[in-house]
């Protein structure tokens, strides 16, 4: 697999490595840093609605399947949309509805609340789709 990519130079070497290695908070810290980065919005340090949605496909395409990867399929952004069309959501149109759903189903609400990001879970004992958890950190998905 490519860890750089030809879309936007971006290098997903430290990811990889992270994924590998089961550090799995730092990885997912990392993989929005990354996203900034092939964004071009490290200046702002976070991405616009319009970063998500013309977000590189090639860098989405190496994310997910690194993290799809190490984590045997249980996580990923491919993972995420699965589910997301399960709960009866349609990939690229937001439903708040679908939204609580979707975050009861991968573990990002309990009992009506959405969870702080020091509550999720980082580990392999993570409910399917959990991570990254750039939708609930960030109110966006990118597929």
């Amino acid at each position: 697999m490519n860890l750089v990519s030809s879309e936007t130079g971006v290098d997903y070497t430290q990811l990889k490595n992270l994924l590998a290695a089961g550090e799995w908070e730092e990885a997912d810290q990392v993989t929005y840093d990354l996203m900034v980065e092939a964004t071009n919005r490290e200046d702002e340090g976070w991405m616009d609605s319009d970063s998500y949605q013309n977000f590189p496909r090639e860098d989405l395409k190496i994310i997910d399947n690194l993290w799809v990867k190490y984590s045997d399929g249980e996580f990923g952004f491919s993972v995420q949309k699965k589910i997301w069309i399960e709960v009866g959501g349609t990939p690229g149109e937001w439903d708040e509805e679908v939204y609580r759903r979707f975050a009861d189903r991968i573990g990002w609400r309990e009992g009506g609340s959405y969870l702080s990001y020091s509550e999720l879970t980082f580990n392999r004992n993570a409910p399917e789709a959990h991570l990254p958890c750039l939708s609930l950190c960030y109110g966006r998905g990118v597929w």
